[in-house]
């Protein structure tokens, strides 16, 4: 799951991060304000290793996802989505090494 794949950072961190984002007022944020705190939330995260293990198992995620028919790429279908279903985990099946000729 992300929560997995993201470093801990306190509440106190994170509002720091969006007040040096914003040059504005608090209640909303202009697109280059919203690029630069993704940036920041990128800085954070943890990617999966790049195996074949963990792209079967996202593809059959994605696969499962689309083949409901229901994400159309409106926030609407999303959250219907996201609503229906967990969210991706990896689960960890070992490795293997090849050993011999």
């Amino acid at each position: 799951q992300v929560g997995d794949r993201t470093k801990r950072t306190s509440k106190e961190a994170v509002a720091a991060e969006v007040d040096q984002v914003l040059e504005h007022d608090k209640a909303s944020m202009n697109l280059e304000e919203f690029r630069r705190l993704l940036v920041c939330i990128d800085k954070n995260l943890q990617a999966f290793p790049p195996t074949a293990q963990i792209a079967a198992q996202q593809g059959k995620y994605l696969a499962g996802l689309l083949s409901g028919g229901v994400v159309d790429g409106t926030q609407e279908s999303y959250a219907k989505t996201m609503g229906s279903k967990p969210g991706f985990s990896y689960f960890h099946k070992g490795s293997l090494a090849y050993l011999g000729g």
